[in-house]
């Protein structure tokens, strides 16, 4: 039989689940055609690389006008053009000898390249940015365009040095009017909208959902027992002060007397509330993505060397194949079966994929209202890593649940169960319940409204948090009080 404390947030997981059951929500869209969709990327994909070479040649082109009017740099590239037709001249001359042609060629030819490194060089000087972002095609005028012919010799477009900047502005306007043509001008009908939302899974039905989530976390419970081989948590750069704040009042050594006797004082007022969340607390309940903190957080430098073998290992599974005790033993595979290592990490990758994918989504939305379809491609193209991701996990949300929020329950539930591990078993459950009952209340704003089901999968996670509370990092490995 399962410890009494795990039972009771078991049962108001279940309840806040049985909620779910009682709101209409409209029907999951299916039906994808992925095999035309895929063609039709494709055939963008073409015609975007083909506008980008076209803008790139016609931005150089224009610089390439702009350095010639500056007059070192024109002196010089007056020496380039002297060069280059004496060895043009060189070659016509069937007088010569070999050994005067070869002497006077070579000749040339150092001049050339003297002139050329010199060009090269006052290009950068003025233009610095450009010389950095466009390596390979300094300037179109010294290196014939070679390189970048050859960059884009499978466009089969007649891309040089010569051709007129309006041809090219022209060519670009062409290809983006075909490219805008061949967009879908509805959101759901592209891929990556409809995989990161979850659109197309299989889901369970409502009325098996409570107990297929319960039994999915039980598993997740399991999975962490068999697979654990350290709960050691020394954290470089880790301070006593980010322990101190990052332990949800006061939790110390296992013990539930503890917990709640700092949880009453804190209420009372006997324990005076600190306004500063700490470092640990920032990386599991803000917005602070891992990679976008290294150096300045610990714990984001933690997961530094795990974060991408994990989401290799998601990314390699099927499509709609990984629950969350899959998601666990990948985890721990990767950290060497420290858990709390584990459960950081999957975080740290579930968080990232949930926050970057619904920064392109919105920008989605808002490139639809104003009808900038090009731009939502690019849009597309990024959300795609974020979406192929979601791809590979089980939607966690019932049928008929269509907030399109496909990523929010697993990265809530990975840091509920990083909250346990590394603050307090109940630390997550504190968290979970607090966001919800405001939620519930209209005072959480910072998110989507009070959602049922959201809650319920939490609530189950809380759960399984609190079933592995002999992982967390203050746990007492002695006789267990028996509050606990």
């Amino acid at each position: 039989m399962a410890p009494r404390g795990v039972r009771w947030v078991r049962a108001v997981g279940r309840g806040l689940a049985v909620l779910a059951l009682m709101l209409p929500l409209p029907a999951a869209t299916g039906g994808f055609d992925v095999p035309a969709w895929t063609a039709l990327w494709d055939q963008v994909d073409r015609l975007e690389e083909q506008l980008g070479a076209v803008s790139l040649m016609e931005h150089m082109l224009a610089v390439d006008a702009a350095i010639r009017k500056q007059p070192s740099c024109a002196a010089i590239y007056a020496g380039i053009e002297a060069a280059r037709a004496e060895m043009k001249r060189l070659n016509a001359d069937t007088r010569l000898s070999q050994s005067a042609y070869d002497q006077a060629f070579g000749r040339e030819e150092a001049r050339l390249r003297t002139k050329t490194q010199e060009y090269k060089d006052c290009f950068a000087a003025a233009f610095p940015g450009v010389a950095a972002r466009y390596p390979d095609v300094l300037a179109l005028g010294v290196s014939g365009n070679d390189a970048f012919e050859a960059r884009y010799a499978g466009l089969k477009q007649p891309y040089y040095g010569g051709q007129r900047i309006a041809d090219l502005g022209a060519e670009r306007k062409r290809l983006n009017d075909q490219i805008e043509a061949l967009l879908p001008k509805r959101l759901e009908d592209y891929k990556q909208w409809r995989d990161f939302r979850g659109m197309d899974d299989r889901r369970e039905s409502a009325a098996a959902w409570s107990a297929w989530i319960e039994a999915s976390l039980q598993d997740l419970v399991a999975k962490a027992h068999g697979y654990t081989r350290s709960t050691d948590v020394s954290i470089p750069g880790e301070t006593e002060e980010d322990r101190e704040d990052g332990i949800v009042f006061g939790y110390q050594k296992g013990a539930l007397s503890d917990y709640v006797t700092n949880l009453v004082n804190w209420v009372t007022g006997e324990k005076p509330v600190n306004t500063d969340p700490g470092r640990l607390i920032q990386m599991l309940a803000f917005d602070d993505l891992a990679p976008e903190r290294r150096g300045r957080n610990p714990y984001a430098d933690w997961t530094a060397a795990t974060e991408e073998p994990l989401r290799e290992l998601i990314l390699a599974a099927p499509e709609d194949s990984l629950l969350p005790a899959d998601v666990m033993r990948m985890a721990l595979k990767v950290s060497g079966g420290n858990y709390p290592l584990a459960v950081m990490t999957a975080t740290a990758v579930l968080k990232y994929a949930t926050k970057k994918g619904r920064d392109e989504k919105n920008q989605m939305v808002a490139r639809a209202k104003m009808d900038k379809w090009r731009l939502i491609y690019h849009s597309a193209v990024a959300l795609e890593p974020h979406a192929d991701l979601a791809l590979r996990l089980r939607n966690l949300r019932p049928a008929g649940d269509d907030s399109g929020d496909k990523l929010g329950p697993w990265y809530h539930g990975f840091g509920i169960l990083a909250a346990g591990a590394l603050s307090s078993p109940l630390g997550g459950w504190v968290g979970q319940k607090g966001e919800h009952t405001l939620k519930y209340m209209g005072s959480f704003v910072t998110e989507a409204g009070y959602n049922p089901n959201k809650a319920g999968t939490d609530g189950a996670f809380a759960a399984a948090a609190w079933a592995l509370a002999e992982y967390n990092r203050y746990y007492e490995r002695g006789p267990r009080d028996p509050g606990y």
